[in-house]
C-alpha cells in the first residue's frame, strides 16, 4: 500500500513538473531589443497633414457604376475579383473630410496627377512613414527567408517578430529594417517587426506586409486574417546594442 501511495505521488509530481515546463515554454519570450522597443514612445507625427495614403482601403469596380465596396477594413483573406489601386486623396480644408473620387476614371486621373507631387514634397517622410496592409503567414512559408544568408541556418518561427514585404514596392523597408505597426483602432497598441523576407504572393506595387502569427496577434486575432490601412514607421535599434541569442531568436541574425 505504501508503494502504491508513493507511485501515485510521484506521478502527480511529474505531471506538475510537465505542466510548469509547458507553461514556461508557452510564455512569451522577450529579448533585450523587444524590451527596448516596448519602452519607446510612439511617434506622434502621423500622416494626417496634407495628403493621406490610402493603400487598399478604397476598392472600386472598373465598370463605371460608381459603386464602392463598403465592407469593413478588417477582412479575412479574399479571392474576390475586386480591382484595387493605391490613391492619394486630399482633405477638404473646411470640413477636414477626405475627398474621395466618384469613379474609377476619376481615381485614375488623381493617381496620374498627384503622385509626382507626392513624391516631390513628401519623399523623405514616405521613406519612414507608411500606410500598409498586413496579413500573417506560417508553416513552410517561413522557411528560407530571402533576406537571410544561407549559412546562418536561421528562419523565423510563429513566435518571431518577423515580416515579409512586397517584392515590387518602391521605397519599401529594406532587409533588416525594423518597422513599427500601429493598431488602427488604438494607436497606443503596436508591434515592432523586422523585415527578413519578401512576399512573392503580394500584389505588385502594394504596400503590403506579411507578419508571423506571433506578431499579427499582438494587433488582431489570428482569424481576422487581413487588415488594411494601418500606419507603419521605420524605427531604429539602439546605438551600440549588443545582439543577444534572444534577439537572434526573435528578430534574426544581426547581419542579414
Amino acid at each position: 500500500m505504501k508503494v502504491l501511495n508513493f507511485s501515485l505521488l510521484t506521478i502527480l509530481l511529474l505531471a506538475l513538473l510537465v505542466s510548469i515546463s509547458q507553461a514556461k515554454e508557452d510564455q512569451e519570450e522577450i529579448s533585450p531589443l523587444g524590451e527596448y522597443f516596448g519602452r519607446q514612445d510612439l511617434e506622434s507625427r502621423g500622416l494626417e497633414d496634407d495628403w493621406i495614403d490610402i493603400s487598399v482601403g478604397v476598392m472600386m469596380k472598373r465598370e463605371e457604376d460608381n459603386q464602392f465596396n463598403t465592407s469593413s477594413s478588417l477582412t479575412k483573406r479574399s479571392t474576390g475579383d475586386w480591382e484595387t489601386s493605391e490613391i492619394l486623396v486630399a482633405r477638404d480644408p473646411r470640413s477636414n473630410s477626405l475627398i474621395f473620387p466618384s469613379s474609377w476614371s476619376e481615381a485614375s486621373q488623381m493617381i496620374k496627377r498627384d503622385i509626382p507631387q507626392f513624391v516631390g514634397r513628401h519623399y523623405k517622410r514616405a521613406k519612414s512613414a507608411m500606410s500598409v496592409k498586413i496579413t500573417w503567414y506560417t508553416g513552410h512559408d517561413l522557411l528560407n527567408p530571402a533576406c537571410v544568408q544561407g549559412g546562418s541556418g536561421w528562419a523565423p518561427v510563429d513566435k518571431s517578430m518577423a515580416a515579409a514585404v512586397t517584392i515590387e514596392w518602391p521605397g519599401k523597408p529594406k532587409c533588416g529594417k525594423f518597422v513599427r505597426i500601429q493598431k488602427k483602432e488604438d494607436p497606443s497598441v503596436s508591434v515592432v517587426v523586422r523585415v527578413v523576407d519578401s512576399c512573392g504572393g503580394c500584389r505588385p506595387y502594394s504596400q503590403h506586409i506579411d507578419l508571423t502569427i506571433g506578431a499579427f496577434k499582438k494587433l488582431y486575432a489570428q482569424e481576422v486574417g487581413q487588415v488594411e490601412g494601418l500606419r507603419a514607421r521605420i524605427v531604429k535599434a539602439p546605438v551600440g546594442h549588443k545582439w543577444t541569442k534572444k534577439d537572434t531568436k526573435i528578430y534574426g541574425p544581426k547581419n542579414l
